[in-house]
């Protein structure tokens, strides 16, 4: 039980953080159609509770925690 509200806190927090990934990578000159098909791509157009079930069951529990947006590799 305290692993599922320890992920799902850390996860919240995440989203709670100032900015977003899409104008990080793309930059402030990007346009709206640019921004828009980078969220659908990276799945950011979805519900908070979709992104935190994929990430639970897709990514976390598999060792997969994704690509550095800054960096450009695994963040593993």
């Amino acid at each position: 039980m305290f692993f599922s509200i320890g992920t799902f806190f850390f996860f919240y927090f995440l989203e709670l953080i100032p900015g977003d990934p899409e104008t990080t990578i793309l930059g402030l000159e990007a346009s709206a159609k640019d921004l828009e098909n980078l969220r659908e791509q990276l799945g950011l157009n979805l519900s908070f509770g979709t992104r935190y079930w994929n990430w639970l069951l897709w990514s976390f529990f598999q060792g997969d925690l994704g690509i550095s947006f800054k960096y450009k590799r695994a963040c593993v």
